[in-house]
């Protein structure tokens, strides 16, 4: 798995969990844009090979 795609798979998880409840604030506060922090990432990352941890699939990039 490439780097990329884990990262992908992690954002995938965590917005399974969070979407409903980051929509309905954005949507209470007009926002259009949202800002995830990396921290937030960390527990829907699955260690890859050759990226044991979510910080080196983001060097990655």
């Amino acid at each position: 798995m490439t780097p990329e795609y884990a990262i992908y798979i992690t954002l995938v998880k965590y917005i399974k969990t969070h979407g409903k409840r980051i929509l309905s604030i954005a949507k209470i506060f007009n926002q259009k844009e949202i800002t995830i922090n990396t921290r937030a990432l960390y527990r829907y990352y699955t260690p890859v090979s050759n990226c044991p941890r979510l910080e080196n699939a983001l060097e990655k990039q």
